[in-house]
Parts: C-alpha cells; sequence; structure tokens
C-alpha cells in the first residue's frame, strides 16, 4: 500500500498532466488523469467526516443523476421521465429501418460520451477529497507551490510557442485545429486565460505572505500578462474578481492588525481596499462595454447565446440530456434557431456557462440542489480574518476567479482547469479544518481518521484499477473521437454500414454520424442517402449544410421548387453556404419573385447579396442583385465597383463617372475610387486633356494611398503619358519596393516598365526589362514575343535567333513570330514545326 507521504507528490504530478490536456489532447487522457487521482486517493483514503462536505455532497448529486442518466431502462420508463429523450434514441436507426422502440436504452443523449465524462467527475472528486486529506495532515504548502508552478510552467510554455511559432502542443502531439487563436497550448485562449489569471493570484499570494517573493513577484506578472494577452472577457474578468478578493481580504487583514497596534494607522489596508474596488469596478465596466459593444456590431452577443441555450431546458425539464450530451440536444432543438446563424453548424460542446451546462445536463431539480450545496460550501470555507492567514486568501481568491471565468465560458470542464479547482478547492477546505499543532489539535478525531482510512484506501485502490482497466475503452468511445474518425471515412469510397450502425447506437443523438452516413452513401450512390438526411434534419433542423446537401440533390433529380426551398432555409440559418445557394439558384435560373422571397431579411439577408452579386458577376442577373444589394447597402463598395465596370463595358462614361464618384464620396479613406476613375481616363486615348483629368484624379486620393501598388501602377502609366522617363522610372521602383518579394507581381512590375518604356521609345531599357521579366517568370516564357519584336526591330538577330529557339520548344510560333524567326535563322528555309506532343 502507499505511504502517505507520497500524496502530495501524485497531487502535484497530476496537476502537471492535466495541463496537458489545455490543447485538444488525446481522449486517453480523461481516463489517464482520473486514474492519477484515484491513485492519491489510495493514498490519503478519506475520513467518515466526508458525509457531511457540501461540496462531496454537490458532486455526489451530479454524479447520482449521472448513474440514473446512463443506465439502459425500460421504453415505458423512459417516456414516463423524458418522452424526447425516448423518441430520439428511438429513432437512432431510422436510416437502416430499425426500430428501437422495444428496447432497454439509457436516458442520456449521448450516452457513450456520458461514460467518459462521468470517469471525469469521478476523477475530480477523487483530486478535491485527496488534496482535503493532505491538507488536513499541514502538508498543502507543497500542493499549493505545485498547482503555482504548473500555471507558470504554461505561461511560459505559451509565450514560447508563440515566439518559436510551434505547431505541435508542448513539441509533442499535434493540435486538431492547425492554427489556434493566439498562444499554441490552446484551441481556445478563453481556457489559457483562466488558467494563467489563477496562476498569477496563487503567485502573488505567495509575494503577500514574502515567501519565493524573488519568483513570486515576477512569474505573477508573467502569467497576469499572459492571461490578458489571450483576449479573453471571460478570464480577464475573473482575474480581476479574485485579484479584487485577494486585496480586499488582504487589506482588511492590515485594518485588523494596524488597530491592534495603534487603532490608527490604517492607511495601507484603505489603500489596498480602495485599490480592489477600483478594479473590480473597472473591470466590470471593461465587461460589460465588451458586451454592449459586440451586440451592437452583431446583433448577437455571448449573453443572447446562453438564453437560447437556456430555452432548450423546455424539452428537458426533469432530467436534462445528460453531461456531454448537450451538443446533440441543442442540434435537436425545436426552440433554438437563431437567425444569426450562431448556433447553427457550430460543434458547440458546452453552453459556455457551467450553472446553465448543469442544468441542461442533470435537469434544472438535480441542478439547482448540486449549485446550492455548492454554494453553501463556498460561503462555509470563506476567509476569516480573525483566524486566517495570507495562503487562505490567494487559494480562495482563485477559486473565485475561476468559478467566476464560467459564468462566460466551461473552463471546468476542460481538464486543466477542472483538476486545478479542485485542488484548490481541496486545499481551502482543509485549511477551514486544520489547526497548526502549536494553537490546538486537528479537530477529526485522529483514531476515526486511522479506521477510515484503512477501510477507505482499499475501496479507492479498487476504482483506480477500474478506471485504469475502463479508462481506454471509454476514451475511444467519445463522440469527439467518433465524429473525427467518419468525418474522415466519409471522404473514401467504402461505406460500412455496420461499423456505422454500432457508430449511431452509442450516439443515438449526434448529428455528425447521420451526416457522415449521408456524405458516404452519396459518393458511393447508395440509395439510403435521403434517409440520412432525413435523420440529420430531424437531429439538427438548424444546420443549414444539411438543407443544402438536399437542395443539391433535388436539383439535380429536377425537383426545381423543392431545391429552391431547401437552400432558402440554409441562407436564413447560417452564413455559411451563401455561396453555394446563389450558385445553386443560378443554376436553376430563379426568377426575380422566386429571388425576393429567397432572401433573408435584415443583415443576414445583405450578406448574402454580398455573396451573390460577386458569384453572379458577368452574368445577366449581375445588375438587379446589385440594384438589390444597393437599395439594402447605399455605401456597400464591391456593388459600385461592378457597376462602374459594367459601365465602362457599355461605353457609358457618365455612368461609370457616376459610380467613382459615389465611390470616392463614401469612402474617402479608401484608394479604389480614385484609381478607378484615373482609369477611366487613362483608357481614353491619349491627349493632354485625358492625362490632366487622370492626374487631377489621382491627386484626390487619401495620402495612404500613395504606397498602394495599384496607385503607383497608374502613376507610372501618367508618368509615361507625359514623357517624363525619369519619373516613371522612379515610379516603377517605388512599385517594386511595395511588391516586396512576391515575385509574380515583381514580374508583371518589369513588364509594365518595358511597355511604358517601349512607348516612349526607349527600345532597348524596354527590352532589358522584358528580358528581365521573362527569366523571372521561366520556364513559361510568356514574354518572349515581345523581346523578339523588340529585338527584330533594333536588328539584333543574335538575339532573335536564340529566343525563336526557345520559344520554338513550347508552343507553335505565331504568324508574325514565325516570319521574324525564319528572317533571323541561318539558310533560306522556314523553320520546321514544333513536334507534335502525345
Amino acid at each position: 500500500m502507499l505511504r502517505q507521504q507520497t500524496a502530495p507528490t501524485i497531487i502535484t504530478v497530476l496537476l502537471f498532466v492535466a495541463a496537458l490536456m489545455l490543447g485538444g489532447a488525446a481522449a486517453a487522457a480523461v481516463s489517464t488523469c482520473a486514474t492519477i487521482a484515484l491513485f492519491a486517493l489510495v493514498a490519503t483514503g478519506w475520513t467518515r467526516n466526508e458525509r457531511k462536505d457540501l461540496l462531496v455532497l454537490a458532486a455526489l448529486v451530479v454524479l447520482g443523476v449521472t448513474a440514473l442518466q446512463l443506465i439502459p431502462l425500460p421504453p415505458f420508463v423512459l417516456k414516463l421521465v423524458n418522452a424526447r429523450s425516448e423518441a430520439l434514441t428511438a429513432r437512432a436507426l431510422s436510416p437502416m429501418r430499425e426500430d428501437l422502440s422495444a428496447t432497454w436504452r439509457a436516458l442520456h443523449l449521448d450516452p457513450a460520451n456520458g461514460w467518459s465524462y462521468a470517469q471525469y467527475l469521478i476523477g475530480l472528486l477523487a483530486a478535491y477529497v485527496a488534496a482535503k486529506q493532505v491538507t488536513l495532515r499541514g502538508e498543502s504548502g507543497p500542493i499549493r507551490l505545485g498547482a503555482a508552478w504548473a500555471t507558470a510552467a504554461i505561461a511560459i510554455v505559451a509565450i514560447a510557442h508563440k515566439v518559436t511559432g510551434q505547431t505541435e502542443l508542448f513539441g509533442i502531439y499535434q493540435l486538431r485545429e492547425a492554427a489556434p487563436n493566439l498562444l499554441a497550448p490552446l484551441l481556445n485562449p478563453n481556457h489559457l486565460s483562466a488558467y494563467t489569471g489563477a496562476g498569477a493570484i496563487l503567485w502573488a499570494g505567495f509575494a503577500l505572505e514574502g515567501v519565493y517573493r524573488g519568483l513570486a513577484v515576477p512569474l505573477s506578472v508573467l502569467c497576469g500578462a499572459v492571461c490578458v494577452a489571450s483576449v479573453s472577457r471571460g478570464g480577464v474578468a475573473g482575474a480581476v474578481t479574485g485579484f479584487a478578493v485577494l486585496a480586499l481580504c488582504h487589506g482588511a487583514l492590515l485594518r485588523r492588525m494596524s488597530m491592534r497596534r495603534s487603532g490608527k494607522d490604517i492607511s495601507a489596508a484603505l489603500q489596498a481596499i480602495a485599490l480592489a474596488v477600483l478594479v473590480l469596478i473597472g473591470g466590470a465596466l471593461a465587461g460589460f462595454s465588451a458586451l454592449v459593444q459586440e451586440h451592437r456590431a452583431s446583433g448577437f452577443s455571448k449573453l443572447s447565446l446562453m438564453l437560447q441555450f437556456l430555452g432548450t431546458t423546455r424539452e428537458h425539464r426533469l432530467s436534462g440530456t445528460g453531461i456531454g450530451g448537450l451538443y446533440a440536444a441543442v442540434s435537436g432543438s425545436t426552440i433554438t434557431t437563431p437567425t444569426t446563424g450562431a448556433l447553427a453548424d457550430n460543434n458547440v460542446p458546452f453552453a459556455e456557462n457551467f450553472a446553465l451546462d448543469l442544468v441542461l445536463g442533470i435537469g434544472p431539480i438535480a441542478a439547482l440542489l448540486a449549485m446550492g450545496l455548492g454554494a453553501r460550501w463556498l460561503y462555509t470555507v470563506r476567509p476569516k480574518i480573525r483566524s486566517s492567514q495570507p495562503e487562505d486568501f490567494s487559494v480562495f481568491a482563485a477559486i473565485v476567479s475561476l468559478l467566476v471565468h464560467d459564468l462566460f465560458d466551461y473552463a471546468l470542464w476542460l481538464g486543466a482547469s477542472g483538476y486545478l479547482f479542485a485542488v484548490l478547492a481541496g486545499i481551502q477546505s482543509g485549511l477551514r479544518v486544520y489547526v497548526p499543532p502549536q494553537r490546538g489539535e486537528i479537530r477529526v478525531e485522529e483514531s476515526n481518521i486511522r479506521r477510515a482510512r484503512n477501510r477507505t484506501r482499499v475501496a479507492s485502490l479498487v476504482a483506480c484499477a477500474l478506471s485504469a482497466a475502463t479508462g481506454i475503452f471509454i476514451a475511444r468511445l467519445t463522440n469527439t473521437l467518433e465524429r473525427e474518425h467518419w468525418q474522415q471515412v466519409a471522404k473514401g469510397s467504402t461505406f460500412d454500414e455496420p461499423a456505422l450502425r454500432r457508430a449511431m447506437r452509442r450516439h443515438p443523438a449526434d448529428p455528425v454520424l447521420p451526416m457522415a452516413g449521408a456524405s458516404l452513401a452519396l459518393r458511393t450512390r447508395n440509395p439510403r442517402a435521403l434517409r440520412y438526411i432525413n435523420r440529420v434534419i430531424e437531429l439538427a433542423p438548424a444546420w443549414s449544410q444539411t438543407h443544402i446537401l438536399l437542395a443539391q440533390i433535388l436539383a439535380s433529380r429536377g425537383q426545381r421548387s423543392q431545391a429552391l426551398l431547401e437552400a432558402r432555409l440554409a441562407v436564413h440559418i447560417s452564413y455559411r453556404y451563401h455561396s453555394t445557394a446563389a450558385r445553386l439558384l443560378l443554376a436553376l435560373q430563379a426568377t426575380d419573385e422566386e429571388l425576393d422571397r429567397f432572401i433573408p431579411p435584415g443583415p443576414l439577408g445583405t450578406a448574402f447579396l454580398k455573396v451573390f452579386g460577386t458569384e453572379a458577376n458577368g452574368t445577366p442577373r449581375a445588375a438587379s442583385i446589385d440594384e438589390r444589394l444597393l437599395a439594402r447597402a447605399p455605401n456597400e463598395l464591391a456593388p459600385w465597383t461592378r457597376v462602374a465596370a459594367r459601365a465602362r463595358a457599355a461605353n457609358d462614361v457618365a455612368a461609370e463617372t457616376r459610380a467613382w464618384e459615389q465611390i470616392i464620396r463614401v469612402h474617402p479613406s479608401d484608394a479604389t475610387g480614385c484609381i478607378g476613375l484615373a482609369d477611366m481616363h487613362l483608357a481614353a486615348p491619349a491627349s493632354t486633356q485625358t492625362a490632366d483629368a487622370a492626374e487631377q484624379a489621382l491627386r484626390r486620393c487619401p495620402m495612404s494611398a500613395h504606397t498602394d501598388p495599384r496607385y503607383l501602377r497608374r502613376m507610372a502609366v501618367l508618368r509615361a503619358r507625359r514623357n517624363d522617363t525619369v519619373g516613371m522610372r522612379r515610379t516603377i521602383d517605388l512599385l517594386l519596393e511595395s511588391y516586396g518579394a512576391d515575385a509574380d507581381r515583381r514580374i508583371e512590375a518589369f513588364a509594365l516598365r518595358g511597355l511604358l518604356e517601349l512607348e516612349l521609345r526607349n527600345d532597348s531599357a524596354a527590352l532589358q526589362s522584358y528580358e528581365l521579366a521573362d527569366s523571372m517568370s521561366a520556364p513559361r516564357h510568356p514574354y518572349l514575343p515581345d523581346v523578339i519584336r523588340i529585338a527584330h526591330s533594333m536588328g539584333d538577330m543574335g538575339r532573335v535567333r536564340n529566343a525563336c529557339l526557345t520559344l520554338r520548344e513550347d508552343a507553335e510560333l505565331p504568324a508574325d513570330l514565325r516570319s521574324r524567326c525564319n528572317e533571323a535563322a541561318t539558310g533560306s528555309s522556314p523553320l520546321p514545326p514544333p513536334p507534335i506532343t502525345p
């Protein structure tokens, strides 16, 4: 049996292993961390007093409801408890025409995933109890320091990844997403912000105690900097609140100590309290203003997202959807059909609010009971100024910061933050019971501790063995791995329907799996494709991808009206497939009346018209689409640009001028209007009047456009029109400088210089520019015809001959080039035709 002295080491190892779960680690990491946590519990055991621990009771409520949700139940019990869950799982295999209504099934909407989350919750509970037992023996210092070092290590690695541009997490494994949003160890910067924010508070606590101050201050600043750099409102709000709690508690302690000494010297305490209040108010105002700005910009915010999630509780009033089954519930909800597409097509595993996640996961009654017990526990373990030490303040403040962050995100459902919270909670809970030896005895009777540990350590060992034995099997069945597997299989050409059947049985309400089945069926011409699509629509009516796929199938079968209806549903749900829907409308030649019914109202319709205008450009429908778009967004740049292009094609100078003038008027800081107006004048026959008009148009460009390659190209043409060779060459040099290392653009610049030198009758300089452009574009040789023509006019037959020999190898020569090449070739016979390639 393990010695109790090894428990702090095991818990510290757990915190560092859990940190690897920040970046989308393998699903086996869940069982690994749970097993390590149970291993620590084997070393510490637990006492009978844990039955009175409010947080343990809250965890047992969640685990108890989860266990009931995972146990197979008779159909009539399922229907009685949750009729919607029963109906969804009964039709899990409807694409195969199998009815499961007579079989015993779990109440959980994603039972395979539920087992994994149940194991995770057991690991959190074990880590909490083990950390509390270690603290009761007065050994909390090492695990508190280990928690602080774990957060500092993540902050250091985050900066190292950012500086070095690493794509593998910690250099160990590849992230599921190739481009993390900000710092490499996290797919989501919110989680990194919560984790390092708690670390900054822990190190600040060490600094206030005067312990490791030389390390604590810079590491606290480092963690705080990474927290702020992650640009997470929830993480920063949590850190700000935690620091405010720490400052308030420390200020109250200083005030009490100063009043004991003199009764007057309380300035330091008041300053600390004032700083805490200012930080808290400033953080609240910043967070609220960010929410308001987000809502004004898009008409949608995280708060409205949470309210839409809350609407799904109407369909799961009593039992919830099961921990880990929220995505299936939200996808299949008939209530959440947002016009902004916030929920649609998103792989949302959580509601990004811990309280709301619990309500949706285990039902309102059990969730309120668990949260009530948790809130009571938090109030019970709050630091008491009369009997607390500074270490109490930092641990409690870090706990508060993680809880506040979970009002904005789902940090506690992530391994690193969850285990950090569990260990800190165990420390804080133990500190409220532990009394240092010099001031008394441990309040729990030692005889009870010894007897309880002898029995409970054996039970913990059995649980640890079960976790290790079943962990890998459970991890393989999580919906994340199943989805990734079938999304890859869907790209192939083999339809293994029995394997897909087993996966859909394990995840009966997950729409991703039947969607993969639909893709496979379409690829392999399986007649069951429409059945899979119907199942996806049944589970996820707010998925635009399914509706657009069905629209394409119906269009291929000649069912035009039904195809337009499905495409309209897709466009009204989400932004994601607007381009596909626009191409489908063009292919079906939708009438103006059908188009008016098709376009969504509000910002979603404007966004669709922008995409539709781009797709329809160059077609007969382009003008009418741009008219509709300009009626909704009269200051939009792209449609005015297309209007000007159509006017130029029709030689309507007045209409083109009006379009460019409108762009200049509504977008004065953009160079598109003035450059387009200058182009219009430069396209006219060369004269002093057109050159003056073009120069006047370019002068209307903003100063920022003077380094724009578009502006420099027109200015070079204008200099050539005015026979200003020196000015033209200087402008071309600026153009080359603006292109930098872009080889294609530099080739175009040399070709432009060759053309302008030729217009200025500088044949030698033009020849040099074209040869340079051609050498940079080898082996295509697009500029050799120009080299041949210029060299022939200069009488340089040797250069003509070499160019002809090179060009003849690639393509048949045009008539004018062939005559020049024949003249330069030795002998009187014409050049033989190029060989015929198979």
